[in-house]
């Protein structure tokens, strides 16, 4: 390869590299992550040796790579996903991040480390990926589950405090003194105030989020408005405002990272933000990939056998002790115990960010290069282990409240007053509102509510509903419900194993009953059909139109002619495509579409797409004549 510059070799190999490991990372389905790192490792020095000059990759990475994800976290941060469950997003989260750092700092002892190495360990064993949980959750239609809100919000959280982490890491390393820092120390008398530095810190803080907000407020949807109509300046002016926010950020004696991370945020506030995202996360990507393969190059195999116990006793706190300590934080915090052991499950890795927050470490003198290779090594020993944690996390769940006793639903949870008279249930209210509560309530006056979430018990349960705390995985909520009994069951959660544990459940116990479940896949819902469902919505809120009408109480003719019409539907467009259907591109097809003649509400489900509200209201009023 004469006439190419050492740089340009370099960055080929590692993106050759990158593609062919990161081929068979995703045949065997493991996260690109460890694609990458196990790229560097192969081509650095400890491998084949093919790179000129691993230490100018590594301090481009580490400054670019590092801003570029921060960008790309602040763009994606959602605040009202933590305003959803914000006490144990907020309160959980800073309850089991001290719990870690005290672990650390004990465990670190008792393998030789430093205090200050304790407690990067503790920091490291703390945070989770959100990479792998978030992709874990969308390959599960769990994101918006309580679960899955819980757990995306305690990740942005968890960024929100790696960030702040790094600057207080870095005020204790007593970095030297730059830009602004430097000029205010240095002003006349100044000089002999004391903890002068720390003071000019604070004023270079307070500066920064004056400026932040100022831009946010006066200049940012200004100027993306200005640049919207073209794609390619669109582009470049998300790149220049956050590589301008990071400069400022380290002029003012902070690190280029939380200036990038601050310049994502105040985008986010735009309405261009997802344009934005959607053409900035390609480079982040490409910058990620250098980041995570150059880390690869700093591995260290001497005197390797010495970090085997340092690694095996790590991971496997993270992969026992962590998913424990989690799940018995959200207990206190009043979830149910299938939602706390699901929440733990998820947790039980390293973050991505912990690499990040060690190459931190390393620069400022804080950790040793070894400390490095032990937290790669237990995030590769985490991230396989943990990906099919979150893959059977229903699975797993189940044979620990099976054989344990004390993980199963507590019965003080369980009221009998209202449940054991009930004639319908709806499992899951998240997606519906009041008014339709209302409208089955005077259907079904003997109403009994299911629910996971603590809040949403509360709720109803003021609303003189008879509320069970609990998930339709675990047996003994169940085995507590009037099965029997029940002429209507729903759910509206579109969690495949919960709603086929329900089926089974419910088609033991009682054949008649009509039930309604979700789905988010036409595969699901034909193979919950196949178990016994009698409909499956496929879609994301409570107004379906044949729902509605089995509420008023279609007879079973009319609900059977609705169920062979929908699973007909669904099979003809399964067979017209292979892969996977947009979810989206599904409804539409469906809605336009007749379902068939069921009755009086023939007209509203023809018009599937539109309001059916009117509908049902009339029908209400029949039946309370009849």
């Amino acid at each position: 390869m004469s006439g190419l510059s050492p740089a340009v070799i370099d960055f080929g190999i590692l993106i050759i590299g990158a593609m062919l490991l990161g081929g068979v990372a995703v045949f065997f389905r493991q996260p690109l992550i460890v694609a990458y790192i196990a790229t560097g490792i192969l081509v650095g020095g400890e491998g084949l040796a093919l790179i000129n000059n691993p230490q100018y990759l590594y301090e481009i990475s580490s400054e670019l790579g590092i801003a570029m994800l921060l960008f790309v976290v602040g763009l994606e941060l959602s605040m009202k996903k933590m305003l959803d469950v914000r006490n144990v997003v907020v309160g959980g989260t800073l309850a089991y991040c001290i719990l870690f750092v005290i672990l650390g700092l004990f465990t670190g002892y008792g393998l030789g480390f430093t205090w200050l190495e304790g407690i990067y360990l503790g920091l490291v064993i703390a945070f989770a990926s959100t990479l792998l949980i978030v992709k874990g959750l969308g390959e599960k239609h769990q994101v918006d589950s309580l679960p899955g809100r819980i757990l995306v919000g305690s990740l942005v959280f968890e960024d929100i405090l790696v960030i702040v982490t790094i600057s207080v890491l870095g005020v204790a390393a007593g970095v030297a003194p730059t830009g602004f820092v430097l000029w205010f120390t240095g002003l006349p008398g100044v000089s002999l105030i004391p903890y002068i530095s720390n003071i000019a810190l604070l004023v270079g803080a307070l500066l920064l989020l004056l400026f932040s907000y100022l831009l946010n407020k006066f200049v940012a949807r200004y100027l993306f408005r200005f640049f919207s109509s073209s794609p390619e300046m669109l582009f470049v002016s998300s790149l220049g405002f956050c590589f301008g926010l990071a400069f400022l950020a380290a002029e003012l004696g902070f690190s280029v990272a939380i200036g990038a991370f601050i310049a994502g945020v105040i985008v986010a506030n735009t309405d261009y933000y997802l344009d934005v995202l959607g053409r900035v996360r390609t480079i982040a990507t490409f910058f990620a990939l250098l980041f995570f393969s150059t880390l690869g190059f700093n591995l260290t195999f001497e005197n390797f056998t010495t970090l085997l116990i340092p690694v095996l006793v790590i991971t496997l706190i993270v992969l026992i002790l962590k998913p424990i300590i989690i799940g018995f934080i959200v207990r206190l915090f009043g979830y149910d115990k299938t939602t706390a052991i699901g929440v733990g499950l998820h947790m039980s890795q390293i973050s991505e960010f912990s690499l990040i927050l060690v190459a931190f470490g390393i620069k400022f003198g804080h950790v040793r290069q070894s400390f490095l290779t032990i937290t790669i090594m237990v995030l590769l020993c985490s991230f396989l282990i943990s990906m099919y944690y979150i893959k059977f996390t229903a699975r797993i769940t189940s044979w620990l409240q099976h054989r344990f006793s004390f993980l199963a639903a507590n019965s003080d949870h369980m009221p009998d007053v209202g449940v054991a008279h009930a004639t319908c249930m709806i499992y899951g209210v998240e997606h519906i509102d009041d008014e339709f509560i209302a409208q089955v309530r005077a259907a079904k006056p003997q109403l009994v509510v299911v629910d996971p979430d603590p809040e949403s018990a509360a709720y109803f349960r003021n609303a003189g509903i008879p509320v069970i705390i609990g998930s339709a995985d675990n047996e003994e909520v169940l085995e507590r419900l009037p099965i029997e009994n029940l002429e209507i069951v729903i759910s509206t959660i579109p969690d495949f194993e919960q709603n086929l544990n329900l089926l089974e459940h419910v088609r033991k116990h009682n054949k008649k009953a009509v039930v309604i479940v979700s789905s988010l896949s036409m595969h699901e819902a034909l193979d919950l059909y196949h178990h016994g469902a009698s409909y499956v919505r496929v879609s994301s809120f409570m107004d379906d139109s044949v729902t509605q009408h089995i509420l008023a109480g279609a007879k079973s003719e009319v609900v059977q002619a609705a169920r062979v019409s929908h699973i007909g539907r669904m099979e003809r467009i399964v067979k017209r495509s292979s892969s996977a259907v947009d979810i989206d591109e599904f409804v539409s097809r469906l809605t336009q579409q007749q379902v068939g003649k069921i009755g009086a509400f023939g007209g509203a489900v023809k018009r599937g797409a539109q309001p059916v509200m009117n509908e049902f209201d009339k029908a209400l009023k029949n039946l309370k004549r009849k």
